[in-house]
């Protein structure tokens, strides 16, 4: 079996999953061969981290466009041999133009209502959630498994990320770790990180304020204020795996940065995603679920936020929910079983 695998962009979480996915897959017996091919941001995510990858040359605006379906399709058509199946993260119109098997693996259906015909087209599909928060449409339910997010479980401790990080041995240590900023969550973004750096005006001097960000990126995005000396911009960074394990605790805005901090034990804060949309039912599913997460409200004063962010950095690590995980054996049976 050979996999062609698409990723799509719009941020990491798609990319960082195909990047824990893929190389698992090609160690699986019967595989012969697996390719990357990647869309907007997650160009960018494989140009960093080393992984192989082919550039499809769709910007995050049009993965989901007539044009990124001719992009795909081409693509597909310059893949020789036979026994070749598809596995697409997210990138729906796939199952549309490609000519063998197709495996769709989704976070969610908020795309199902504006094009139902690739799901139905799809072989299978994954949804890398859970079906308690994210119903699954009853015209397409017999092809769908909920198998829960795939996340990487870290296996060093915290003083280890720690050293290798240069971070303070004995510090307290937070991360902001919202994902890549990119403009679709601009006000999103700029609102979660503003009510941080208000709170943190109330952390001790010697505590540590970890912002995947570029420091020019966070400027343009807050209009120039001020960053406080005990932050550090580590720009956008394929380590972020190992700042939460190095972090007392993460802060998130409910995406897939909330799944791998929950999954690996990390006390982790939400703060306030928009109401009813994704991040906020996941949020929501989770607090309810295990008590090293922590969502806030929206309308917290500063003083308050930090004292829930001081509470939850002094919450011991604890063992994950007793959930449902997926991981790269549930795309390896799906992708045999086309």
């Amino acid at each position: 079996m050979r996999i062609d695998y698409l990723s799509r962009g719009t941020g990491w979480a798609h990319a960082a999953r195909t990047a824990l996915v893929a190389p698992a897959l090609a160690r699986r017996p019967g595989v012969e061969e697996v390719t990357i091919a990647a869309s907007g941001s997650a160009v960018d995510y494989f140009a960093m981290t080393g992984l192989p990858y082919h550039d499809l040359r769709v910007p995050d605006e049009l993965d989901h466009s007539g044009y990124a379906a001719y992009r795909i399709r081409e693509h597909l058509r310059s893949r020789d041999g036979a026994d070749r199946v598809v596995v697409s993260d997210e990138l729906c119109l796939a199952s549309l133009v490609c000519e063998a098997p197709c495996v769709l693996i989704v976070c969610s259906f908020r795309h199902y209502d504006a094009g139902p015909e690739a799901f139905g087209t799809a072989d299978r599909i994954l949804l890398a959630g859970w079906s308690e928060v994210e119903p699954v449409p009853e015209a397409i339910r017999s092809k769908v498994t909920a198998i829960g997010p795939i996340v990487r479980v870290v296996g060093e401790d915290r003083p280890t990320a720690r050293r290798v990080l240069d971070l303070p041995k004995d510090a307290l240590v937070v991360t902001a770790s919202f994902g890549l900023f990119y403009p679709t969550k601009r006000d999103y973004f700029r609102d979660a990180l503003s009510a941080v750096l208000g709170a943190w005006r109330h952390a001790p001097a010697d505590a540590v304020l970890v912002i995947p960000l570029t420091s020019a990126t966070v400027r343009e995005l807050l209009g120039g204020v001020a960053l406080p000396d005990n932050a550090r911009c580590v720009g956008p960074t394929g380590r972020m795996d190992r700042y939460h394990r190095a972090s007392n605790t993460v802060l998130t805005v409910g995406g897939s940065t909330t799944s791998h901090a929950v999954r690996n034990g990390i006390p982790t804060v939400v703060i306030n995603p928009p109401a009813g949309s994704v991040e906020s039912r996941y949020a929501a599913f989770l607090a309810g679920r295990c008590d090293h997460l922590t969502r806030t409200e929206g309308t917290e004063s500063a003083q308050d936020l930090w004292d829930m962010i001081d509470h939850s950095a002094h919450t011991a690590e604890l063992a994950p929910p007793d959930l449902r995980w997926g991981t790269a054996d549930d795309v390896y049976h799906a992708a045999r079983g086309t």
